[in-house]
Formats: structure tokens, C-alpha cells, sequence
């Protein structure tokens, strides 16, 4: 039989190791600090002291300075805003599109009703009728260039102004299929992907 051999050790572990291992670890980190103050400017004793920059013009709350008693700072960007901002989650659809509840989409559909403006070329439609907008724009030469476009494609369409937008619609439609007839003309002579809208 063969009997278990124990290797012991006669040596003990040596203190000299630990101080050896605790300066090199002291020195790996003091050589990381000033690599690290080297490359980032990270100071300690730094006698400039902290500022904040001015706010940007996006940053600026108007109507929570007013509620807070501080001044509001205003520029000329934030003065020119005066659209309500919207004060709650938007919730979009899968093309990217404002889900809207029943009684904000009839809201749009009356302001749509309101602002719809069809001129003498264009044949007058009573009831519903149905609109495709080619597109919107900012600026109202853009919206007249396009409208020109469209004129030379042989695709009748005017400019409305909607707010600070300008939409570019074809003539208003009957029907549904006529309307859906116009936004393929739009799409394969233009290559534009209009929408169209119901018009009471």
C-alpha cells in the first residue's frame, strides 16, 4: 500500500512580499492618475472655478419663469414661437404619424374645413370631397416652385396656407378613387408620396 506524501512547505509566506506587492500597486495607480490627468486635464486643485455656460434658446422655459417669479430670458427664436407646445405624449403610429384621439382628429378635420380655400380652376365640390396634398412647406417659394413642377407634369395644383406651413394640393376629387388615382399620377411622375385628405 501506498501511503499519501504531504509536500509541506518549510518556508512560511514572507511580509517582504506583501510591502513589495502593495508599493507596486501603489505605483501602478499613481502612474494611471497622471495618465489620466495628463490626457483629460483632471485637476484637483484647480483655482478657476466652475461657471455655467449662457442657455441656449431651446433651453429657455418662458412660461415656467413666469410661474417662478425668476425673469425668463427671451430671444428673438423664442419670441417668434407661438404655437402651444403640446403637453402631453404623442404617440406615433408605425409610419411615424400622430395617433390621434376621436376628438382631436375631427378638431383637425373642422380646422381643415375652415381653411379649405378651392379656387376657379379647380370644380366646386358641395359635400365631401377628398384632397391629396403633393407636400408642405416652410417657405412659400418652395411651394411655388413645386406647384410649377407639377403644372409642367400636367398635374393641376394650388398653394394653401395652413398656419406657418404651405401645403401643396392637388384639385379636390369626388371621390375616393379619383383622389387615389391623382397620388399615383404623383407618385410616378414626381416620385412624391402625398396623402390624401377627406374634406367636408
Amino acid at each position: 500500500m501506498s501511503t499519501l506524501n504531504r509536500r509541506i512547505s518549510p518556508e512560511t509566506y514572507d511580509p517582504k512580499q506583501r510591502v513589495v506587492g502593495g508599493v507596486v500597486l501603489f505605483l501602478i495607480m499613481l502612474l494611471i492618475y497622471s495618465l489620466l490627468k495628463l490626457l483629460l486635464g483632471v485637476s484637483s486643485a484647480s483655482d478657476a472655478a466652475y461657471a455655467l455656460r449662457e442657455a441656449l434658446p431651446d433651453e429657455i422655459l418662458s412660461g415656467q419663469g413666469a410661474a417662478t417669479g425668476s425673469p425668463a430670458l427671451t430671444t428673438g427664436a423664442a419670441q417668434q414661437n407661438t404655437k402651444a407646445l403640446p403637453s402631453g405624449f404623442v404617440f406615433l403610429d408605425i409610419d411615424g404619424k400622430p395617433m390621434l384621439g376621436r376628438g382631436q382628429a375631427m378638431e383637425d378635420e373642422q380646422y381643415v374645413t375652415d381653411n379649405n380655400q378651392v379656387s376657379s380652376t379647380s370644380v366646386s365640390l358641395t359635400g365631401t370631397h377628398w384632397i391629396v396634398q403633393a407636400s408642405s412647406f416652410r417657405e412659400e417659394s418652395r411651394a411655388d416652385r413645386l406647384v410649377e413642377q407639377l403644372k409642367d407634369k400636367g398635374l393641376d395644383a394650388e398653394v394653401h396656407r395652413i398656419g406657418d406651413w404651405y401645403t401643396v394640393r392637388l384639385t379636390p376629387q369626388g371621390e375616393r378613387k379619383e383622389a387615389e388615382k391623382q397620388l399615383r399620377q404623383l407618385k410616378n411622375l414626381m416620385g412624391l408620396n402625398g396623402l390624401i385628405k377627406k374634406v367636408n
